[in-house]
């Protein structure tokens, strides 16, 4: 939050305006604790720190979507085969006599 607070328009000289711009410069490059400040007009603005946290929340979210996502490719196993046992996918494979086994036919 800036000291002065004066409003004036962007491009301005005046060193009030200018120490409240090294002030919050400081603040959203080196504040640590907040994720989001009010610049020298008011609007508020997301810190350096805030980002951060912004993207690595994001990368946290895509990276388990793509675990979820490979996790969800490929070979389904059903373990042993056994009289009853039913296969509802070609991604399903069914362990008999030391290999795996899947349907090739159409569901």
């Amino acid at each position: 939050m800036s000291t002065y607070k004066t409003k004036n328009p962007l491009g301005s000289a005046a060193v009030k305006d200018l120490y409240d711009n090294a002030e919050n410069l400081d603040k959203f490059v080196n504040d640590r604790t907040k994720e989001e400040s009010d610049d020298r007009l008011g609007v508020l603005r997301k810190t350096w720190y805030g980002m951060e946290m912004i993207f690595n929340r994001f990368i946290a979210y895509i990276t388990g979507r793509g675990e979820q996502a490979v996790g969800a490719i490929g070979w389904q196993e059903l373990g042993d085969w056994a009289i009853g046992l039913t296969v509802d996918n070609r991604q399903q494979i069914v362990y008999y006599n030391g290999s795996w086994f899947f349907c090739k036919s159409r569901f």
